[in-house]
Formats: C-alpha cells, structure tokens, sequence
C-alpha cells in the first residue's frame, strides 16, 4: 500500500509530470500549440511564425465549426480587432501600398492567437503549469548555449557572434538577451511569490532558492549576452515585482535576492577576466594553435563594432521618429514605413537605401510615427482594459505570481522611453502576444474560479 503522501510526490515528480503532459496533448491537441511555442523559439522566428499562423487558423476553423464566437465579445479582443481593421485600413493610402498592406494583414494572426490563448481555460486549467514546464527547459538551453559562447567564444553548435560584444547563442541575431528577459521573468516572479506567501519556514527557504538559482542563471546570461536595454529592464521588473503586493517579508527577499544578482554580476567580471588574461598569457607563450583561435574568437567579441551602432545614439531615431509623426500626426505614415522616410542613415551613401533602420527602436514612437495618435489611442485603449481588471480584482490577482511577472514585463517593454525591438517585426511579436495570451487566460481562469 502506498500512503496519502507518498501518492502525492510520486504524481508531483518530474516522469509522471510528463506522462500527463502527454496524456493531455493526446486528449486536448488544441493546447499543442501553446506548448509548442516554446520549442519554436529555438529554431526561430520562422517556427515561431509558423506556430502562431497554425493556431490562429485552427481557432478560425474551430470557431466557425463549433459556432462559439464568444471570445469575440471580449472588450480587449474587440479593441484589437478594431486596431486590425485600421491598420490595415491606412495601408491603402501610403506610398509602398503592398508591402503595408503585407504586414498589417498578417499581424492580425497575432492578435487571434491571443484570443485563442485567452480562451484555453476552458479546455485544461492546468496548461499553464504544462507551459511552465517546457518553457523552463527552454530558458535553461538557451543560458547552457549562450554561456558556452560567452566563455569559449562559440555555442554548443560552434556558432560565433557576428555582432560584436553582442551574443547571439542559438539565433542569427543578437536577441538573447531580450528573449531572456521576458520569458523568465513571470517564471521567477512565480517561485518568488511561493516563497512571499509561505508561513512555514522550510516552505519559504526551498521555493526561494528555486528562484535564486533560475534568476542567477538567466541574469547572468542576460549581462553576458551585451544587450543593455534587457539587462536594465530586467532590474526594473524585479523592482516592480517587490513593490507588487508590498510587504516587509517581500521587501526583505527581494532585497536579498537583487543583492546577489549584482554581486554574482561582479564576480562574473572578474572571473572572465581571469579566463581572458590566463588564455592571453598562454596564448602569447605557447604556440599551440587551438589556444591562438580561442584568443582570437574571445578578441572578436570584446573589440569588434556592432552593426546596430548609431553614430547619434537612439536619440538621432527618437527625433526622427517625432519628425515623421508629426508629418502626418492623426494616422501617421503607415505600416512599415518608417525605414522608407527616416533620415538616419550611420554613414551610408551612394545608392544605399538612406536608412539603415527598420523602426524607431522605442515602442510608442513606433506606434505613433507609423499608426498616428489614433493607433496610439487604440493600443492606449488595449492596455488600460488590461490594468482596470488588475485593479478591480487585484484581491483575487495579488496571489498570483505569473500575473505579477507579466505585468513587470509589459510594464518594462512599453516604458516610454525605453529602448528596444519594434512590436511589428516578426522576431518579437510572437513572444510578445504569446505572453499577453498568457495573461488573459490568467485573468480568465480567476475569474471563473471566483
């Protein structure tokens, strides 16, 4: 005979979780996509695009066959679709008709795969612990791949950066750093919450060391991938994280938690200081070749010039983007326009395009130099609904650390004058609306608990 006890770890260890992951995909294959997005992200933006295309037009199909069509009604859904149809709208009226017209059509996938997200809770209330599950897999392949080429100068896959002091890992781009700063972040936020709300000391210590070795791993990798803008942001989500439900207990592990990350940063600094003057040394005395390569990759990476580097900062793009909103501030210059108007070009002459950019590198001055003030409205309309239900129901939301983490991140990827990737490419929208799928099945979940 097996105890109460014994049952419960025995169906709480990692083989028989498993097991019913696959038992729930052969029951419920509707949540395939939500898991296999995660996966996705590591062969790319064209798997991730591939996902997301097959799951909007399984929901279609879906919808139509079935005929439920409540997820329509839903205010935020409504907002979207509203956003979709001027969006593709104002493609009509600008110079470069079907490029615009491209993307603005294609982008609405992203927006029913939220949809399709949001809707899930009536088919497993469990898949956001099966999405927890394949996603920490997945964050700690890309630290494992993107430390290697850190240290030794190549990825488990003897891939080199091309980028500069900027790592790439398992991507053609520079985008580590930015990936690993959204995805971990509600993952961390949810084991810190565990540790928050747990009276029993033991309870309380193992929760928060889970959340101290997965925020050591990607934090580090993050400072390691060169990306500024996903470093800083990750301190200010958790910043937020400790303010979210503040409490002298929060106040106190966060504090010790942002304590050790920035100590392991600067012990991270030293140690590879260490490995560089060792391999220079041996490099400079030995003639073995094998040394001389890995000096020359680890030179590569520390001297080389970032092809994303501006001669006027972000701040020459910032203006620029308020120069063409300006030009046509109610609807703004279209979709996918700004690489064809603005002016900053990092000395390219000749009969080289005259920008090098494809957006702004700012959220909101994208939205507003490309969709007008009416875009901005829209999307302003979007998140407001978002934080109105937080705020009417933050007694029933307090408790959840996924939607505390979601809600740090959303708040650090549109920090007006943050800098980042645009919201219409393809190597960032689909993390993006997958994550806010995520957060409207949350809200959705709670609410029919409640």
């Amino acid at each position: 005979m097996v105890d109460h006890n014994q049952k419960s770890t025995i169906n709480n260890s990692f083989p028989s979780r498993l097991g019913l992951l696959f038992q729930s995909l052969k029951n419920k294959p509707s949540e395939l996509f939500f898991l296999l997005f995660p996966l996705s992200i590591l062969i790319g933006k064209s798997a991730m695009d591939i996902t997301v295309s097959l799951a909007a037009v399984f929901f279609i199909v879906q919808s139509l066959y079935l005929r439920k069509w409540d997820w329509v009604r839903q205010k935020w859904v409504v907002v979207l679709l509203v956003l979709w149809a001027y969006m593709v709208a104002r493609s009509f009226f600008v110079e470069d008709i079907l490029t615009s017209l491209k993307v603005s059509f294609l982008y609405g996938r992203y927006f029913i795969f939220a949809a399709f997200f949001s809707t899930a809770c009536s088919q497993s209330s469990n898949l956001s612990n099966k999405i927890k599950l394949v996603l920490k897999g997945v964050i700690l392949f890309i630290c494992v791949d993107t430390l290697a080429q850190y240290f030794f100068g190549a990825n488990l896959f003897g891939h080199v950066s091309k980028f500069g002091h900027r790592l790439t890992g398992l991507f053609s781009r520079p985008l580590v750093g930015v990936y690993l700063s959204w995805l971990s972040f509600p993952i961390i936020s949810d084991f810190f919450q565990r540790a928050c709300v747990s009276k029993d000391y033991k309870k309380t210590v193992y929760p928060f060391l889970k959340c101290l070795g997965f925020a050591l791993v990607t934090f580090l990798t993050i400072y390691a991938s060169g990306e500024r803008t996903a470093f800083l942001g990750a301190l200010l989500c958790y910043g937020l994280m400790i303010l979210f439900n503040f409490s002298v207990k929060r106040l106190v592990l966060g504090g010790v938690l942002v304590g050790v990350l920035l100590s392991s940063v600067a012990a991270f600094i030293i140690l590879n200081g260490l490995i560089q003057k060792k391999q220079s040394i041996q490099a400079t005395s030995s003639d073995t070749p094998s040394l001389q390569v890995k000096t020359d990759v680890q030179q590569r990476l520390i001297s080389s010039k970032s092809s994303y580097h501006c001669k006027g900062g972000y701040g020459e793009l910032f203006a620029d983007a308020l120069r063409l909103a300006r030009s046509n501030i109610i609807f703004g210059i279209g979709m996918d326009q700004f690489k064809n108007q603005c002016l900053v070009n990092d000395g390219v002459i000749g009969n080289e395009k005259k920008c090098t950019y494809r957006h702004p590198h700012n959220a909101w001055l994208n939205i507003f130099a490309e969709l007008g003030l009416v875009g901005v409205s829209l999307f302003c309309a979007f998140f407001f609904m978002i934080a109105r239900q937080l705020r009417s129901k933050w007694h029933k939301y307090k408790s959840n650390g996924l939607i505390i983490g979601f809600a740090c991140v959303l708040a650090y990827r549109f920090f007006p004058i943050a800098g980042g990737m645009s919201i219409f490419l393809s190597n960032n929208a689909p993390i993006l609306w997958f994550l806010i799928g995520w957060l409207m099945l949350l809200l959705n979940e709670s609410h029919k608990k409640h």
